[in-house]
């Protein structure tokens, strides 16, 4: 296992991109994206204030896995079937720990959340207690996004010279700032430039299976996944099920959600752990040779209805 470390920019540049020694990948066994607006505003809040934000955990193969894309534009209604790309043996680390973390900086820095883009607040940074926001974040249609509120993709991708990306944001106050404002908004642009362009912020462990071919199998690989995300609340138990199937049956996320879809379709509110539970009348454990009671409809359930 390797330890690696990049800037936060560079990253977010590795996601769904092949042309970054094969780009960094969701594999089919992870989880939909969870997090709420807050969260992920509370987590470009920590960025700035400099907390750590935990080592991620990949897995660099040339395995023929399904895998899917990070979301750019985050909605409550996309499906994440959408979001699979072909299967190749070509060089790609698969991201087994830290997906929400990865697709919050994503969503924030090179898409939206529900049609919204993230904001950031240039004059915030006032102190503030631990669990208090200090840099203020929000996610706002362009319409409703008026100074301080600055475009925070804008601040992180700039090609501008610090000067001259000072006199746009000030020509956008539509009045003179004061110095105390202009001293917070240069401070802020230095810690932006420092905490997402200049230092090696994020590491991440790497099982390599290209050099080590025979090191990690992809049962291995599974095995690791549930231990690296079953040891506090990160996934629910019916997560950890799901993340089984679909490690031995490659379409079960696409029939689950066709499945939701015909069973809801009439006003019910049936979900995934439902479904999940109800498969485990028929099966003790979500193993290959159990697998098959899964894929087949449910003939012989037993009748346990209250008479």
């Amino acid at each position: 296992m390797k330890n690696q470390k990049q800037t936060l920019r560079k990253i977010v540049g590795f996601l769904n991109n092949p042309d970054e020694d094969g780009g960094f990948w969701l594999p089919n066994i992870q989880r939909p994206f969870v997090w709420s607006e807050e969260q992920i505003c509370r987590l470009f809040d920590s960025i700035l204030r400099e907390y750590p934000i935990s080592t991620l955990l990949v897995w660099k193969t040339t395995s023929s896995i399904r895998r899917r894309k990070f979301i750019d534009n985050w909605t409550s209604s996309l499906r994440l079937s959408s979001f699979f790309v072909p299967e190749d043996s070509k060089k790609k680390s698969l991201v087994l720990d830290g997906q929400q973390r990865l697709q919050s900086l994503y969503i924030g820095l090179c898409g939206s959340y529900e049609g919204k883009e993230l904001y950031f607040d240039v004059l915030s940074g006032s102190s503030a207690l631990p669990d208090d926001i200090k840099y203020r974040f929000e996610f706002k249609a362009s319409a409703s996004a008026n100074f301080p509120w600055i475009k925070f993709k804008d601040l992180v991708f700039t090609t501008w010279k610090k000067r001259d990306l000072m006199q746009s944001i000030e020509s956008k106050a539509g009045r003179i700032l004061i110095d105390d404002e202009k001293n917070r908004l240069e401070d802020n642009l230095d810690l932006i430039d420092r905490t997402f362009k200049m230092e090696e912020a994020v590491t991440y462990q790497e099982l390599d299976s290209i050099d080590n071919p025979a090191l990690y199998t992809e049962d291995d690989v599974v095995e690791v996944f549930i231990r690296a995300n079953s040891g506090g609340t990160k996934l629910e138990k019916s997560d950890l099920l799901f993340s089984l199937l679909n490690a031995s049956w490659d379409v079960a996320d696409k029939q689950m959600e066709e499945l939701l879809e015909e069973l809801n379709r009439h006003g019910f509110s049936f979900d995934r752990d439902f479904v999940l539970k109800t498969c485990l009348e028929r099966v003790r454990h979500f193993r290959k040779g159990s697998l098959c009671c899964v894929h087949e409809p449910p003939q012989a359930l037993p009748d346990r209805r209250i008479r």
